[in-house]
């Protein structure tokens, strides 16, 4: 069988054509492949924001139970005087009345001038706060060591602050079998000042 220039030109049609259908083909495959990609990253992207508008949610959720749990802790600070000015005036009421009581015979006290805690706290976050303490030294009259111990919980219970006791020392004043007691001791009444309230 001969082609004829006719048949060239009927064929250079379909040829046409069916180039024509090949490269759209392509061109549509190329395209489908391109947004598919397209679509996968932008889901990608969508999981990503996603994953952290969730992981969000969860440190703000958490912040919350952790601000309401603090407040607790901060009311209970304030409420005991722990935060803030000493309240030694307040203090001072508090041991004179428990020797009036007759939980000790006699008692005195020096406070020396609140000043920075040389913290081992030091690595401890503390956040806004800054931890002072004022040295202090007692000295007081026992009929016996219990009275001591006695007189020092409701010091501790009954007043406003945060008194540590670091150490203590008893003495007979006499020889006597039933001399009184000389107790010194010396601790630090701790307190919690906001820093931009610190001078």
């Amino acid at each position: 069988m001969k082609l004829t220039s006719q048949d060239f030109r009927v064929l250079r049609t379909s040829l046409l054509a069916g180039v024509m259908a090949v490269s759209v083909s392509v061109a549509l495959i190329w395209l489908s492949l391109w947004y598919e990609q397209r679509v996968s990253t932008m889901e990608h992207v969508a999981q990503n924001q996603l994953a952290l508008a969730r992981q969000q949610l969860t440190s703000a959720q958490q912040d919350a139970l952790n601000m309401q749990a603090y407040l607790v802790e901060y009311a209970q600070l304030t409420q005991r005087r722990i935060i803030g000015e000493e309240q030694r005036v307040d203090w001072l009421e508090t041991a004179a009345a428990l020797q009036q009581q007759a939980w000790v015979e006699d008692f005195h006290y020096s406070m020396d001038p609140q000043q920075l805690y040389p913290s081992p706290f030091s690595s401890v976050e503390i956040g806004h706060f800054a931890l002072y303490r004022s040295p202090m030294q007692l000295e007081l009259s026992l009929r016996h060591e219990l009275q001591l111990v006695h007189f020092l919980k409701a010091l501790t219970e009954q007043s406003s602050g945060w008194f540590q006791l670091t150490g203590c020392s008893l003495q007979r004043v006499s020889e006597a079998e039933d001399s009184l007691l000389n107790a010194r001791c010396q601790g630090d009444w701790i307190s919690l000042k906001v820093q931009q309230e610190v001078p």
